[in-house]
């Protein structure tokens, strides 16, 4: 795995816990930093919360598992993390503002990080293979 896969491996997980974490507070009633208004949640609200935090446990799973499982799991890591995206979008209206816009924004990084990892190409170019040396008689 390259730089890109590491770094969207790490971002995907931090940002699943962030978003685990994100929904706790809601749940707890805690107020986050900065918040202000304290009436409105800083996570969708009954059952699309519930979906919300078991997306991001999977989100945290598959972004970790990417360190040693296949290149096909960073698709599963986007896909997972536009579901999250998708939740959020339905509930905008419900949620913090600031704190809806802070998570989408680090979820679609997320998103486009493992897109791009999954295309990475991490063979060895023909150019660089050790099969092409030249051969001195």
């Amino acid at each position: 795995m390259g730089r890109l896969g590491t770094a969207s491996a790490a971002i995907g997980a931090v940002v699943g816990l962030f978003c685990v974490v994100e929904y706790s507070l809601s749940c707890h009633g805690v107020t986050p930093l900065g918040s202000a208004c304290s009436a409105e949640p800083i996570a969708p609200p009954g059952n699309d919360g519930i979906a919300f935090a078991l997306l991001a446990v999977i989100l945290v799973l598959a972004s970790l598992g990417t360190y040693v499982g296949p290149r096909a799991l960073f698709y599963i890591s986007a896909l997972v993390g536009a579901f999250i995206d998708l939740v959020e979008a339905l509930n905008c209206s419900s949620i913090d503002t600031e704190w809806l816009g802070a998570t989408a924004l680090v979820v679609t990084v997320s998103v486009i990080l493992s897109i791009l990892a999954a295309r990475q190409r991490s063979g060895v170019s023909e150019q660089a293979n050790p099969m092409n040396l030249p051969v001195f008689g």
